[in-house]
């Protein structure tokens, strides 16, 4: 099934609350603090402060949104997270990447994050797409939100219960912005990852 976004929001709640929030029926804008982020690099930074928006969802589902993104330093980030604890958790982002370029960018952590750089995108604007079966994860995006691209797909030990929802990082500096709209959730899970139908 799915849900209007006024009933959607009021099922959410806040781990880290940004600097600011704006919220309508139909859209909600993220300003996160600066230097947040949520990684766990191999001997390196670990962080557990981005802003994450979320709900709790059980058994199988698909969550999508679509994200416009205002992206000011490096590593900025506007996101969809599934979570299960500061150890255990994934995210599919549009992030300003080292190169100053925007691109789809994928995060899994198991103890440690394991991050990768998928498609270069022309704006910080996608439909973003998690889904869970069973314990498989897969993640999508769409520029259109009817075609969709494959971007990853793993296997964890999940909880049958997991932390849901979007998140904003701005790990250098403040002014990053968020604007999240047309999300939804279903309980059914996407068919087949690798077609993302």
């Amino acid at each position: 099934m799915t849900h209007s976004q006024q009933a959607l929001f009021e099922r959410f709640e806040w781990y880290n609350p940004p600097k600011r929030v704006e919220q309508t029926s139909d859209q909600l804008l993220i300003e996160p603090q600066g230097e947040t982020d949520c990684i766990r690099s191999f001997e390196s930074t670990i962080a557990d402060s981005a802003s994450f928006y979320f709900t709790r969802l059980s058994g199988d589902f698909t969550f999508q949104a679509k994200l416009d993104c205002q992206l000011v330093g490096l590593f900025d980030a506007g996101a969809l997270m599934v979570r299960e604890s500061a150890e255990c958790w994934a995210k599919i982002c549009i992030e300003k990447c080292a190169d100053g370029g925007i691109s789809i960018v994928s995060v899994v952590t198991d103890g440690w994050s394991d991050d990768t750089n998928n498609e270069v995108l022309q704006s910080p604007e996608a439909y973003l797409r998690i889904t869970r079966k069973g314990n498989m994860i897969g993640l999508h995006y769409s520029l259109d939100g009817k075609q969709w691209r494959f971007v990853r797909k793993f296997g964890l030990p999940w909880s049958p219960q997991l932390q849901v929802g979007v998140a904003a990082q701005a790990p250098r500096q403040a002014g990053c912005k968020v604007s999240v709209e047309q999300m939804s959730i279903s309980n059914q899970p996407v068919a087949d990852f690798r077609n993302g139908e």
